[in-house]
């Protein structure tokens, strides 16, 4: 299967929404995720993502943020952040009854074992346990089903660092006139092109069927005015010679 992150619900619920909508905008929209779907007793268990690619060329400044914001989302959570993650879990989840002290001790050995990974991941992987079994997980099926879960976020991670490091790789035009017109605007404004991005966006614009954006009207606008000027400087110098004749004219009949 594959996947747009954001026009699909597909690719928001593999990746999770808030790690998706956390991807710069111009990075999200040129990721497509390939991807199998796992089942285990008959119900959803988790995808598996077999590759990942970029539908248009970015900008490396443009991965570089990604990066930066992918890695935010993945930081460690910490273990009194991840132990309030798991609480409810451990309300409902059947255990064997221990002393108090024995009780204590696992519950700081889970925390120490799961800080490390980030507070919203172990979240959901509780949630779903809470869905798919009565009973609390060994330490040792709960990492797994944590690691599962984070396998598509670092394979976003990493197809990202790739092409940082390998920008060839990345494909080198867009596919579509109106991806190629998206492009065209952001690398012109980019560097300062306002006159071109505008030209772009009004080219988008009515190919999407909109309004243009203010910042291209007024581009737009800009770039008429001289012409005006010019014009109504044109105008006023034809004045002028026009009256400069006349005097000259009554002068040489006087």
């Amino acid at each position: 299967m594959s996947t747009d992150l954001v026009a699909s619900p597909y690719g928001q619920s593999l990746l999770g929404r808030d790690f998706a909508t956390a991807i710069p905008e111009p990075v999200r929209t040129a990721l497509v995720v390939d991807y199998d779907l796992r089942f285990d007793g008959g119900q959803f268990s988790h995808a598996q993502v077999r590759s990942i690619r970029f539908r248009r060329q970015l900008l490396r400044s443009e991965l570089i943020e990604a990066a930066r914001a992918v890695e935010l989302t993945l930081r460690p959570g910490g273990v009194a952040a991840n132990l309030r993650a798991m609480k409810k879990l451990r309300a409902v989840a059947r255990q064997r009854d221990v002393a108090t002290d024995e009780a204590n001790f696992a519950t700081a050995t889970y925390g120490e074992q799961i800080a490390q990974y980030p507070t919203d991941v172990v979240a959901e992987v509780c949630e779903r346990w809470m869905r798919t079994s009565p009973f609390w997980p060994a330490l040792s099926e709960l990492i797994a089903a944590i690691e599962t879960a984070l396998a598509p976020k670092r394979a976003v991670l990493s197809a990202i660092r790739s092409a940082i490091a390998n920008p060839d790789e990345v494909p080198p035009a867009p596919e579509t006139l109106e991806q190629r017109l998206i492009t065209l605007v952001r690398v012109c404004r980019k560097h300062g092109r306002e006159e071109s991005a505008a030209k772009a966006e009004m080219d988008l614009a009515k190919l999407q069927g909109r309004p243009p954006e203010l910042w291209a009207l007024a581009a737009q606008s800009k770039k008429a005015s001289p012409a005006t000027a010019t014009w109504a400087g044109n105008d006023r110098l034809l004045d002028l010679a026009a009256e400069a004749r006349n005097r000259l004219l009554e002068g040489h009949r006087a």
